[in-house]
């Protein structure tokens, strides 16, 4: 399964350092506001602006802009103001997922659990193809983190070849009977305002970097398989979408299914 080029490793990156605060992406508001409102606004402010550009590479900037202000300007930055700077690392955890090349490659490099030094999670999805699983307790340390490679990902996708990041909260989630693309095609329209057509169509030709945040407020364990089992069905079908989960080491354990994504790394903070 192919993936289009990664995250653009020839722009300056920069290794985050991590605080002690208490704080996720759990709710669907910031700064006391619903995040479709926050979207729909910063649509508003933008629907006049570049009127003799394409249709779609406006809607597309729109989106983009609209990602900065929610994500970035009222949520990362205010956390950056208040995060303490311990050291994080990461840990190789290969067995946490089925690696999609299993039965083809020998992986027998990855068995053998190895502490990350001196890697950004830039770096680590880099290596990992654009397809991560990160394993680590819910709080401002994953939160940094996450945003932190989104407001990267912003900055590339400036070139519209470059996919466009968005954040799906998964205590969004629902155990319907639409395909997981059908799902995010209606959360994509209902919570960031984004029209359908395009979202199928982006979806479709891998333009979007799916953060996918909070698995585990999926709260049962059988609903949180079913939605691993969705996204894995999701991959297998849009393999040039990228792609990083995050979940609590625990939720997942507990769940039978593995995700079928190209690695997975546990957050650890150094002492």
């Amino acid at each position: 399964m192919s993936n289009p080029s990664n995250i653009n490793n020839s722009k300056k990156t920069h290794q985050v350092n991590i605080g002690r605060v208490d704080g996720d992406l759990h709710g669907v508001t910031i700064a006391g506001r619903d995040v479709k409102e926050l979207a729909i606004d910063t649509l508003k402010v933008n629907i006049f602006e570049d009127d003799d550009a394409p249709r779609e590479y406006r809607e597309r900037n729109d989106i983009r802009e609209m990602m900065q202000k929610v994500w970035i300007t009222r949520r990362l930055e205010p956390l950056l103001q208040e995060a303490a700077s311990p050291e994080t690392l990461f840990e190789l955890c290969p067995n946490a997922v089925e690696h999609p090349w299993a039965n083809i490659v020998d992986t027998s490099d990855q068995k053998r659990e190895l502490l990350l030094v001196g890697k950004s999670l830039v770096d680590v999805f880099n290596e990992m193809q654009g397809a991560l699983l990160l394993l680590g307790e819910p709080g401002v340390a994953r939160t940094i983190l996450l945003l932190d490679i989104v407001q990267q990902a912003l900055e590339w996708a400036e070139d519209p070849d470059q996919p466009l990041p968005v954040v799906i909260p998964m205590g969004w989630w629902t155990n319907t009977k639409q395909s997981f693309a059908e799902w995010l095609v209606t959360i994509l329209n209902e919570k960031y305002a984004i029209r359908k057509t395009s979202a199928h169509e982006w979806l479709d030709n891998g333009l979007f970097m799916l953060c996918l945040d909070d698995l585990e407020q999926i709260g049962k364990d059988k609903q949180r398989a079913a939605c691993i089992t969705a996204i894995n069905d999701f991959y297998q079908e849009h393999g040039l979408t990228q792609m990083i989960v995050c979940c609590h080491p625990t939720s997942y354990e507990a769940t039978k299914a593995r995700l079928q994504l190209q690695g997975a790394v546990a957050l650890k903070t150094a002492a």
